[in-house]
C-alpha cells in the first residue's frame, strides 16, 4: 500500500480512537482498536473499489484469485481508471470514521 494513504489511515484511525466514544478504553486495548479500526477502513477501501467495477472487471479479478500478483496489479489499474476515485475513498472513508466515532460497536 503506498506509504501517503497508510500514514492517511493511520491519522483516520487515531482520530476515531480520539473520539469521546473511545475515551475509556484502557491503554492496553488500544492496539487491538486500531488494527481494527484500520481493518475497516482497509474494507471501506476495498468495498468502494468493488461497487465501481463493472462486471467485466469483478470477473476477472475472480479469476486471478484477489491474494494473487496479477490481481494486485489489476486492481491498481482498475482504481486509476475510475473517475474521481480518489474523491470517492475519501468520502467513503471520512462516512466510516464518523459511524466508528459514534458507534463504536460496527467493531465487534
Amino acid at each position: 500500500m503506498d506509504e501517503k494513504l497508510q500514514e492517511y489511515l493511520n491519522t483516520l484511525a487515531k482520530e476515531v480512537l480520539a473520539s469521546p466514544s473511545f475515551a475509556n478504553i484502557p491503554s492496553e486495548q488500544k492496539d487491538y482498536y486500531l488494527k481494527k479500526v484500520l481493518d475497516e477502513l482497509n474494507n471501506t477501501i476495498f468495498d468502494s473499489l468493488l461497487d465501481n467495477l463493472n462486471n467485466e472487471q469483478l470477473n476477472e479479478l475472480k479469476t486471478l484469485g484477489l491474494g494473487s500478483p496479477e490481481a494486485q496489479k489489476r486492481i491498481e489499474e482498475f482504481s486509476e481508471g475510475i473517475p474521481d476515485f480518489v474523491n470517492i475513498l475519501e468520502a467513503a472513508l471520512k462516512l466510516k470514521v464518523e459511524k466508528l466515532k459514534t458507534n463504536p460497536q460496527e467493531l465487534v
